[in-house]
């Protein structure tokens, strides 16, 4: 890959500006524009599928019923990270049970960092342990 400072950066925005322009005000918004070191080439995309499917299967895979509950259960896990919420223990500081004890108290910051890395790959890498069973 070549650098990329700065000045490159302006200097390949200034260029390609004006194409992007022509482009908008002469095309429609399927139409892109290859351009290479010895040619320019204007396409058009006649019909699209995209899909990230193959490029991440554990991220993007669905049910058969093309269902998006593995999309669910992803963000599902990603938002119990991000609030870093661990289980209820059980246990309590006091006799009449109304001071629940951390999960962090009871297992340490190392036990809690585990907690969420197993809860992250059982999740990612769930289809693969199915696999293996």
């Amino acid at each position: 890959m070549i650098p990329f400072d700065e000045e490159k950066q302006n200097a390949f925005d200034e260029s390609v500006r004006p194409a992007m322009k022509w482009i908008a005000e002469n095309c429609h918004p399927h139409t892109k524009i290859i351009i290479e070191s010895n040619c320019a080439e204007l396409v058009e995309g006649i019909n699209i599928v995209k899909t990230d499917d193959y490029l991440f299967p554990a991220l993007t895979q669905s049910n058969t019923d093309g269902s998006d509950t593995r999309i669910k259960e992803l963000e599902n896990t990603l938002s119990k990270i991000i609030e870093w919420k661990a289980p209820e223990t059980g246990e309590f500081w006091d006799e009449e049970k109304t001071r629940p004890c951390s999960y962090e108290t009871l297992y340490g910051s190392n036990g809690i960092r585990d907690y969420f890395r197993r809860l992250a790959e059982s999740t990612l890498f769930k289809d693969e342990q199915l696999k293996k069973k």
